[in-house]
């Protein structure tokens, strides 16, 4: 699969329609299930944090269709592809929180 399709998704042959509100973001796992879609960024960071650590891997997906995934190696996070807007917000909160364990 390739990175930015979330298992579930199917690839667009023409380019999203302009989403007026908002945007929401919502997590998914390997086998394309769908966690409810939420406004925040960092709530959502979260699930997929959690999900990564327990799975390895686990998708984000906005409000558009485009998609990060998230892989956690025991020692590491990373989100592909990682370019400029909420991928590289995504990776920053994951390198400064991800790895801090609560008691």
């Amino acid at each position: 699969m390739r990175p930015g399709l979330a298992p579930g998704y199917q690839g667009r042959l023409f380019g999203p329609a302009i989403h007026a509100g908002p945007c929401w973001w919502r997590v998914v796992d390997a086998a394309g299930t769908r966690q409810g879609a939420h406004p925040n960024l960092v709530m959502v960071v979260g699930q997929a944090r959690a999900l990564a650590m327990a799975d390895g891997r686990a998708w984000i997906v906005a409000s558009d269709d485009d998609a990060v995934s998230v892989t956690y190696d025991g020692t590491r996070f990373s989100v592909l592809p990682c370019g400029p807007g909420w991928p590289a917000t995504t990776q920053r909160i994951l390198a400064k929180h991800g790895l801090e364990r609560s008691n």
